[in-house]
């Protein structure tokens, strides 16, 4: 997944003809949404329901959880989206290991990943959330911690001053490549909208994170 936003410079003419290639890349986009999105994953919390182990030669028990996953919604309706955008650092920490007694854990890992992912739902909104992933890697034994929080709805406008175009364009092919890989009969479907897309580019010359000019 491409892009590390950044505040873009852009002069008013240069927004608008931003907006109006954009519009129509949504457009062709949103016809093909029902065969490339999913239900977008806004909280998750896993811990075995039960975990007994030794370290250090003394048992440890914990009796955890698993939390329903929870998934975006608007009045109680799930709506389904794309990934079109992330930026996001990552944090990781070897916090142990090198016992070769099979009745203690054998390493421990942990993976923090904070930041920003930017969606497009089906119902046309651009929606930026604050990412907070946490996992914890024993030999046998992981805990998983994801949390999409605090949604903002950008505008078009609004997203052109985050990220370019560009960068979604090269976003919508790593999904439509996805879904195809996933389901070969999507190809005949996506095809055509690829196509479409990949012509938007080039009458436009979209190539780096401004436009070259209408060709």
């Amino acid at each position: 997944m491409s892009s590390r936003f950044h505040k873009r410079e852009l002069s008013i003419d240069e927004l608008e003809k931003e907006y109006e290639i954009m519009e129509k890349l949504l457009k062709v986009v949103s016809k093909v949404m029902m065969f490339i999105d999913h239900k977008i994953v806004i909280d998750d919390f896993y811990i075995p329901e039960y975990l007994s182990y030794y370290s250090f030669g003394v048992e440890h028990t914990y009796e955890g959880q698993r939390n329903t996953i929870q998934y975006y919604r608007e009045k109680g309706e799930i709506i389904k989206g794309i990934l079109i955008g992330r930026n996001l650092t990552q944090e990781s920490k070897y916090l142990g290991g090198g016992s070769f007694n099979p009745q203690e854990i054998q390493s421990l890992e942990e993976f923090i990943v904070k930041g920003q992912e930017l969606f497009f739902f089906r119902n046309g909104k651009i929606i930026l959330f604050e990412r907070y992933s946490h996992d914890d890697y024993f030999s046998y034994y992981n805990k998983h911690e994801h949390h999409l929080k605090n949604p903002k709805e950008l505008t078009v406008k609004d997203y052109l001053k985050t990220d370019s175009i560009k960068n979604f364009i090269t976003n919508i092919f790593i999904v439509y490549r996805r879904e195809i890989a996933l389901n070969e009969n999507k190809l005949a479907i996506l095809k055509k909208s690829l196509n479409q897309i990949i012509k938007i580019r080039e009458k436009y010359q979209i190539s780096n994170d401004k436009i070259e000019g209408e060709r």
